[in-house]
């Protein structure tokens, strides 16, 4: 597995994980979007529905036994001015994901 690096807000997996804000979005492209420690530790439960997770840059030590044991998804490092982008809460949490309905 290598960790992608994604630097603009203009890349396609940015905007959909924007886009997953809105519901018609998610029900058109039956994904939805978790972000938080404890939302994608969840998700993860089932790795099969996992399409994407983006990870603070800043925070990787934090996340990097969990980057080891699902090392078979597609990570993508993104800095803490794009994750606030595409998460809806104050201060994330430095991780997220876009996960199969």
């Amino acid at each position: 597995m290598t960790m992608k690096h994604i630097s603009s807000a203009d890349n396609k997996n940015i905007k959909l994980a924007v886009k997953l804000a809105d519901k018609k979005t998610r029900d058109r492209e039956s994904l939805f979007f978790v972000e938080g420690r404890n939302s994608t530790l969840e998700v993860l439960k089932r790795p099969e529905l996992v399409t994407s997770i983006f990870m603070d840059d800043s925070r990787q030590g934090e996340y990097q036994e969990l980057i080891s044991e699902y090392n078979h998804l597609e990570w993508y490092s993104v800095s803490s001015q794009l994750m606030k982008r595409i998460c809806q809460t104050e201060t994330p949490q430095g991780i997220a994901a876009i996960v199969r309905k």
